[in-house]
């Protein structure tokens, strides 16, 4: 995994040095990847959007199994009440789709499903039908409206539009693989790879979903709203309990 993530960096390296700086690979564990920006990069203000906006987004979508990425002596902010556990949530949304990941690239080509790969599919398919649309229902209900953005168009407008599409492939796409593979034909070649792209196209669209609210909504709602407002709102938000996909 440590040569993938060199050789996706080294992919970045003409880019950013055009802007007078430079990236360093400093470790890969357990799926954490730490980097250190140098030259130009150290001290700048866009700093933070040339690690999250170019480096982490490019390692989410070149290697999968990256679910985070730290810059060693990185001062961020800490994130205000009102994204503190959204953001929590998102951590483990990625750990589960790494395990997912591992659960479909370890699936024979053909034959009957081992049962410790399906149980894996087992827990990622729990939380992505009952922990991920609570998620999107306490941003929906909550913290969207709160906002001072138009919701019609602009992030808000985003964030609504991929919430459809992820509930349409957790909800409908990523449940008919997951019964196919438990079929008669389970084994069948033809549901394994299915079963495989369905998981692909979840990864991608979830972990970009995660990248643009963590890097550029979360951060702005922690500008907008006052100390007082966020922690009613991170209340308001832990007093929903329970939320369905609309195709369930």
């Amino acid at each position: 995994m440590r040569d993938r993530v060199e050789a996706a960096l080294e992919d970045l390296r003409p880019y950013i040095r055009g802007h007078g700086g430079d990236v360093e690979l400093v470790s890969v564990k357990d799926g954490v990847v730490t980097v250190r920006l140098t030259g130009a990069c150290v001290g700048c203000p866009a700093a933070s959007a040339t690690l999250r906006d170019g480096v982490e987004a490019y390692l989410f979508d070149r290697v999968p199994e990256v679910r985070e990425v730290r810059a060693v002596g990185a001062a961020e902010p800490a994130p205000g009440p009102a994204t503190a556990d959204l953001r929590r949530e998102h951590r483990e949304a990625l750990d589960v789709l790494r395990a997912l990941d591992e659960a479909a690239a370890a699936l024979p080509a053909s034959g009957p499903i081992p049962a410790a790969i399906g149980a894996a599919i087992d827990r990622a398919a729990d939380f992505l039908a009952t922990a991920l649309p609570l998620h999107f229902r306490r941003e929906d209900d909550v913290l969207f409206p709160a906002l001072d953005l138009p919701r019609e168009s602009g992030p808000l407008a985003q964030m609504a539009y991929e919430h459809d599409v992820l509930a349409a492939l957790c909800g409908r796409d990523f449940p008919a693989a997951r019964a196919a593979l438990a079929g008669p034909a389970g084994g069948a070649p033809e549901k394994i790879r299915a079963f495989r792209r369905v998981v692909s196209d979840l990864g991608f669209v979830l972990r970009e979903h995660i990248a643009k609210e963590d890097h550029v909504l979360f951060p702005l709602a922690d500008r907008q709203l006052p100390p007082d407002v966020a922690s009613e709102l991170a209340a308001k938000m832990l007093s929903i309990r329970e939320a369905r996909w609309p195709s369930a």
